[in-house]
């Protein structure tokens, strides 16, 4: 359960950044920001940047594993097969274990 919901939408990170919100459980939810709005279309090396922050909040925080769904591949359409090498280079070969889920 996200402990405050109005963050999730109600934030100033720019596009190729990441926020994070604190849920029960100890847990963290990371929101990467690949675009300006809803409507607007993700892009690779905005996903980039934000793998990124990503990367460097998991190691500040020595953070090892996440899991996390395909992202940007769906409506956003890029490709699955793009996108996972994007995570491999930045976040497996920098030893964070990725468990990707499609449910």
């Amino acid at each position: 359960m996200v402990t405050d919901p109005s963050k999730l939408s109600n934030h100033d990170t720019p596009v190729g950044g990441c926020f994070f919100q604190a849920i029960t459980g100890g847990r963290t939810i990371a929101c990467l920001i690949t675009k300006k709005s809803a409507k607007d279309n993700s892009s690779y090396q905005e996903l980039e940047k934000c793998l990124n922050a990503l990367l460097n909040y998991c190691l500040k925080n020595k953070i090892n594993i996440i899991a996390f769904p395909k992202v940007e591949s769906g409506m956003d359409k890029l490709s699955w097969k793009r996108v996972a090498g994007l995570i491999n280079k930045i976040l497996i070969r920098n030893r964070i274990e990725c468990q990707v889920y499609t449910n």
